[in-house]
């Protein structure tokens, strides 16, 4: 990272601690040069980092949520990168970034497709799944209807009367 600095390739970012890079084409450069394994580990080592700084989800910030659900998914995390898209799309709503929390509530969506469907993921999909509905209610797009239909196939696997009605 001290190379990256002095070369000024990246710089400090908004939130006191972080970097960013002074153009994406040389973030992608600088990624596609490290390999995989290496990859997933510093996202790993990232989200710890970002997550040890954070109290508890519940407190934690949209775009820190943001963050830790992109480096946790990027480590092989899928149930806290979930955990995390979930908290950010539920932030977003609550400060009316109606978009991002679209975008969030699909992450978490594709996160959770990654656990596998045990009746507690299929509930958790089926309830992130109606808050992208409610996201969406004033600006709908049919790029959701598979989103819905896949909830209205999955939530009788949920055993939840009130989750089948809702999806």
């Amino acid at each position: 990272m001290q190379a990256l600095e002095d070369e000024d390739l990246i710089f400090p970012g908004e939130q006191p601690g972080t970097l960013r890079f002074k153009h994406g084409i040389t973030r992608d450069v600088v990624y596609d040069g490290v390999g995989l394994r290496e990859r997933t580990r510093l996202h790993l080592t990232t989200a710890h980092a970002l997550a040890a700084r954070a109290t508890d989800v519940a407190t934690t910030g949209a775009e820190a949520c943001e963050a830790l659900a992109y480096h946790f998914d990027a480590a092989g995390e899928p149930q806290q990168a979930a955990a995390y898209a979930e908290a950010a799309g539920d932030r977003a709503v609550y400060a009316s970034a109606l978009d991002r929390a679209k975008s969030q509530y699909r992450a978490a969506l594709a996160s959770l497709d990654k656990l596998g469907p045990s009746p507690s993921v299929v509930k958790r999909w089926a309830g992130i799944a109606q808050r992208l509905g409610l996201a969406r209610v004033f600006d709908p797009s049919r790029e959701e209807l598979p989103v819905f239909a896949r909830a209205i196939q999955l939530a009788p696997a949920s055993g939840d009367p009130v989750a089948i009605a809702r999806a």
